[in-house]
């Protein structure tokens, strides 16, 4: 039990040391740091612009001459026929396809969205967000994604990020 006691003794007086030593470089780095905020509040006040000098005169360039030649013209290439959409597809549904949506809820949101209703949300618990998301892109449609929404999140109404996270389920549901 001594023996013990005085291992405990040797290693408070090894970390007391070690404090102390921590202590006196903190002194040393705070006055570093005070030497540099003087030098550089020094400097700010010290260095003013330099005054412009005024430019020398250059020697003018030789006027250009443009070349000019004859354009002759061109016959135009026959514009295929336009066919009309094959199966009464529409052209905006050509361009839904170009334009595809986000492979699920998690990549419809930005970064800068996720963390906001991480924090905002799910008090900042990512891991239940996302197993949110993942429920919610399995819905099969707006009304189902938000009544289970409304069942997994309870937030005031007046929310304003609760809002705009409707707002993002309704864009990926229609």
């Amino acid at each position: 039990m001594q023996k013990l006691l005085d291992d405990i003794r040797t290693e408070m007086e090894t970390l007391k040391g070690c404090v102390g030593r921590m202590e006196q470089r903190l002194d040393e780095l705070q006055g570093k740091l005070a030497e540099l905020s003087e030098l550089l509040q020094a400097g700010s006040r010290t260095q003013t612009p330099e005054p412009l000098k005024p430019e020398e005169p250059v020697a003018p360039a030789p006027p250009i001459q443009p070349s000019v030649r004859p354009v002759e013209p061109q016959a135009e290439a026959p514009k295929p026929a336009e066919q009309p959409a094959e199966d009464g597809v529409a052209a905006s549904s050509i361009l839904g396809e170009r334009i595809r949506p986000a492979a699920d809820l998690r990549h419809a949101l930005s970064l800068n969205d996720s963390f906001r209703f991480t924090r905002e949300l799910f008090g900042g618990d990512g891991a239940r967000m996302n197993r949110v998301l993942a429920r919610l892109g399995e819905a099969g449609s707006f009304a189902e994604a938000l009544s289970m929404f409304g069942q997994e999140v309870h937030v005031a109404e007046d929310n304003e990020a609760a809002a705009d996270f409707v707002e993002l389920l309704r864009k990926y549901f229609n």
